[in-house]
C-alpha cells in the first residue's frame, strides 16, 4: 500500500552548512542528522521539492539520508527554479535510520528559502503505513512525546500537551525505538504507547512497548498490536529505569494498519495557546513541538505525480471549551491549500472540546501547499488545540469513496 509522507518548515536552507531534518513534519534545520527509525521494511519513490523562491547561482540538493549516507533518492532544485523531483527508488529495512538532508554540491547557492516537501513510501507488507519521530528523555520523571513530531531538547511532564488525533479506524503495530547511551546496566528507559490516556492495550492486557537498559541502545516490539478507533488520542510515554546516568536523544518509527487500504494518518497538534482575537496559521502535520500558531501561512507539500493523493476525515480537539452554552464563543478550523480554504471545515462551539468533518475531502495538485487555519469568534476561552487527518491515495482499493483519477479532479476543484 502507497503512502504520501509531507513535511516542510518555515526554517530558512543554509548557504554554508549541509544540514538535516525531520522527514515526517519536519523542524529547523541543524548540522547534525534528525532520524526517524524505519519500523518496516519498504520503499521511498518519489521525492517532491518545492522551495519559498529560487537558488540563485547554484542548486540546492534535498534528498534522503539513511544509515548516515545521502541515497540516489535526491531531488536538485536548479538555480532559478523552485521545485525539483527525483523518481528513484530506495529499499529501507525495519532498524534503518532515516532523515532528509539539504546540500549545494556545486557551490553556495545566493538565496536561503524555506523548502517543503513529500515522498511516497510503499510497505512490503500489505496494508502498512509509517509514523516517525524523536525526542528527548529525562532521567528525573516521565516525559511524554507526540506520536510524530520533533521535541528533542524538551521535557514534557505534562501528558494532555502531546496528545494527536487518530482519523480513522486501523492498528498501531511494529514500534522500534533507539536511544543514546543510558548509563550503565540496569539504567534504561521503558517507551511506551498511550491511546486515550491510557496505557495501550492489545486486547489481553499487553501495551506496544519497548525497554532498553543499558549498554544497549536499540529495541523493538513486533509482538503486541494495539486497536483504535477515529477520535481516539494518542502519545508516547517515557519512564527512566533506575536513574539513568544519562538524559538521551530517542527516536523511533510505528507501524499504522488501517482497516481501510489506501488511508494514511495525519498526526497534529500544538502546545501554543490559541490566539483568541485573530485568524492563526499552522502546519498540518506536527512539527516542532510548541511551534506557535503563526500570522501568516505556513506550508507543507503534496506529491507532484500520480498516484493521486485526497485529505479528508479531519478531527479537533481542545483542552478548554470555548465558552457558556448561548454565548457564541467559538473556535473555526480549515484545512487550507496553496493559500485558500478547502471545504473541510471543523467548528467547535460553546461547551463543546471536540468536532470532526468526515464530509467534505479534496485531491491535492501538483506541489499543492498545505496547512490548517485557525479563526476564534467572540473572544472564545484559552485553549492548545490537536488535530488529526488523513490522506488518502485512489486507487489504491475498492474501499474508497472515489474511484478514479477524474472523480478527484472534481472535488479538489469543489465540482462535486
Amino acid at each position: 500500500m502507497k503512502q504520501i509522507i509531507i513535511g516542510g518548515h518555515s526554517d530558512p536552507l543554509s548557504k554554508t552548512n549541509t544540514e538535516y531534518n525531520m522527514l515526517m513534519g519536519g523542524t529547523y534545520w541543524y548540522t547534525s542528522a534528525f532520524y526517524g527509525i524505519i519500523p518496516t521494511n519498504g520503499k521511498f519513490r518519489n521525492l517532491s521539492v518545492e522551495l519559498s523562491g529560487v537558488p540563485g547561482t547554484n542548486p540546492y540538493v534535498i534528498g534522503l539520508y539513511v544509515n548516515g549516507a545521502l541515497t540516489t533518492c535526491a531531488a536538485t532544485i536548479d538555480a532559478a527554479a523552485t521545485t525539483g523531483f527525483d523518481a528513484d527508488e530506495i529499499s529501507v529495512s525495519a532498524g534503518d535510520r532515516i532523515s532528509i538532508q539539504s546540500s549545494f554540491p556545486s557551490g553556495a547557492p545566493d538565496n536561503t528559502p524555506y523548502a517543503r516537501w513529500s515522498v511516497e513510501f510503499e510497505s512490503d507488507t500489505p496494508g502498512e503505513t509509517i509514523i516517525l519521530g524523536t525526542g528527548q528523555t529525562y532521567k528525573s520523571s516521565n516525559t511524554y512525546n507526540c506520536m510524530s513530531c520533533e521535541m528533542t531538547g524538551l521535557y514534557v511532564v505534562t501528558e494532555s500537551q502531546v496528545y494527536q488525533l487518530i482519523a480513522t479506524n486501523g492498528n498501531f503495530k511494529k514500534l522500534y525505538v533507539m536511544v543514546g547511551n543510558p548509563g550503565v546496566d540496569p539504567d534504561g528507559y521503558n517507551f511506551k504507547l498511550r491511546i486515550d490516556g491510557a496505557d495501550s492495550d492489545d486486547g489481553a492486557g499487553n501495551p506496544l512497548e519497548v525497554t532498553i537498559t543499558a549498554p544497549n541502545t536499540t529495541g523493538n516490539d513486533t509482538v503486541h498490536v494495539i486497536p483504535v478507533a477515529a477520535g481516539s488520542f494518542g502519545n508516547f510515554k517515557c519512564t527512566p529505569l533506575n536513574v539513568p546516568a544519562n538524559d538521551v536523544n530517542i527516536r523511533w518509527g510505528m507501524v499504522f494498519s488501517p482497516d481501510i487500504d489506501g488511508e494514511s494518518l495525519i498526526l497534529g497538534g500544538e502546545y501554543g495557546t490559541l490566539n483568541t482575537s485573530n485568524t492563526r496559521y499552522n502546519y498540518l502535520e506536527t512539527t516542532t513541538y510548541n511551534n506557535s500558531w503563526a500570522s501568516s501561512e505556513l506550508f507543507q507539500g503534496a506529491q507532484d505525480t500520480t498516484p493521486d493523493m485526497i485529505i479528508k476525515k479531519f478531527y479537533v480537539r481542545l483542552t478548554a471549551a470555548p465558552g457558556a452554552g448561548g454565548s457564541g464563543k467559538k473556535y473555526t478550523f480549515t484545512i487550507r491549500h496553496t493559500g485558500a480554504d478547502s471545504a473541510i471545515t471543523v467548528e467547535i462551539l460553546e461547551v463543546a472540546t471536540t468536532g470532526n468533518d468526515i464530509v467534505n475531502e479534496f485531491a491535492c495538485l501538483a506541489y499543492d501547499e498545505l496547512g490548517i487555519k485557525c479563526v476564534p469568534l467572540n473572544t472564545p476561552s484559552a485553549a492548545y488545540a490537536c488535530w488529526g487527518a488523513v490522506i488518502y491515495i485512489e486507487g489504491e482499493s475498492g474501499s474508497g469513496p472515489l474511484q478514479g483519477n477524474m472523480a478527484g479532479r472534481l472535488v479538489g476543484a469543489n465540482i462535486i
